[in-house]
């Protein structure tokens, strides 16, 4: 019974989100999301199929590989949507991502064509399966299983490496991390890959161990904290470069990272170049005090100071070697120090008042640089002026 609400659970958040991203059908970056709620779906329907539906058992386990195979590549392309900077659109590159589709549907309409009492057999007894269709089924479904034990962990991998570098990105364009980290899709391929692992063990051990939590119902629990997870975090996540593609939407192209590579080579900045546009940008954090604006980011600074973004960009990063993520929280790190020895606001008030949009963002950035936390150079440096 516990597995039949931990499934309905999981049923029940998967489908009520795919509800909410239905009217988003156009939206392309959206359609990897619901794919990957789609196999959730379907994997949580398992206890509702054996319990109620027995005679769809067959169909329901033939379809499990397609079901695992749809779900790295969605997620994958989901990441991708993500981190791209650039509107993410669904084009042919991403279907290479699903090749190997077409062969597991084959082997998965083999398992569904079984005599039943061959797949009762290969699934459900110790008896040897003995015929030459089911013996191609159950090798076929154990290659199944290790190509994708294989595959797990490099996307999950590759996920990594990519926000590693999207991070970067992100420093590179705007003044705060908020709501653009993407911690929590790194925890969620964590997490496939760890349910996937205690599925396996659950199978080979076949609950000889359900008095330590190794059973099905740690299975289903898992794939409910997964499928909550997905979607609380997904319907709210927005790609991380969602307010540059406002802010271009006029633009006809867009740079991709090797163009502004290109750029930065065909620009040809010289030393006074760089100077002249180091010079603007003190200006603007000292005189206009741009940094105080918690949601600056590198286009609003280029308008502001009448710059390209990719020169502001080259004159950080080559010429003061920083990013544009440093270089404006250091610039309010300095405004919030002698505030932090002669007023009496809160830390918190404090970082708002400096362009940090939270207080965890704020004592991040400060204990970078300065080694200390707020409270602590407060009382070193108040006691000193005292």
């Amino acid at each position: 019974m516990l597995d039949l609400f931990l499934s309905s659970m999981a049923l029940a958040i998967a489908a009520f989100c795919l509800c909410l991203l239905l009217p988003q059908h156009k939206n392309h970056a959206s359609r990897p999301l619901s794919l990957i709620l789609l196999c959730l779906i379907f994997l949580a329907s398992g206890p509702v199929v054996f319990s109620a539906l027995a005679e769809l058992r067959q169909l329901y386990i033939a379809v499990l590989p397609i079901a695992f195979y749809a779900l790295l590549p969605s997620l994958w392309l989901y990441h991708e949507a993500l981190i791209a900077q650039a509107p993410w659109q669904w084009t042919s590159k991403a279907n290479k991502h699903f090749l190997t589709l077409p062969q597991v549907i084959i082997i998965s309409l083999v398992i569904f064509l079984l005599p039943e009492q061959d797949f009762n057999n290969m699934f459900f007894s110790d008896i040897p399966v003995n015929t030459s269709m089911a013996t191609f089924s159950a090798l076929s479904f154990f290659s199944l299983l290790l190509v994708w034990c294989v595959l797990s962990p490099i996307y999950v991998i590759g996920i990594f490496k990519r926000t590693l570098d999207y991070h970067s990105r992100i420093k590179q364009m705007y003044s705060n991390e908020q709501g653009k980290t993407l911690r929590w899709v790194k925890g969620i391929s964590l997490l496939l890959v760890f349910t996937w692992v205690y599925a396996l063990a659950v199978l080979a051990l076949e609950n000889r161990y359900q008095q330590y939590g190794v059973s099905d119902t740690g299975v289903f629990l898992l794939l409910l904290i997964l499928v909550w997870l997905l979607a609380t975090n997904g319907l709210r996540q927005k790609p991380g470069f969602a307010e540059v593609f406002q802010i271009e939407s006029d633009n006809a192209a867009k740079a991709s990272t090797e163009e502004s590579k290109a750029k930065y080579q065909r620009s040809a900045l010289n030393a006074d170049d760089f100077e002249r546009i180091a010079a603007k940008l003190t200006q603007a954090i000292c005189q206009d005090a741009v940094h105080l604006d918690a949601d600056l980011n590198l286009l609003k600074l280029a308008k502001h100071i009448a710059v390209p973004s990719q020169y502001i960009s080259q004159t950080l990063n080559q010429h003061l070697n920083i990013s544009f993520f440093d270089f404006i929280n250091q610039a309010r790190i300095e405004d919030a120090k002698p505030q932090l020895i002669d007023s009496n606001k809160s830390v918190l008030d404090i970082a708002l008042a400096v362009g940090f949009n939270a207080r965890s963002s704020f004592y991040k950035a400060f204990n970078q640089s300065t080694g200390m936390t707020p409270g602590e150079y407060k009382k070193r440096y108040k006691v000193r002026s005292g």
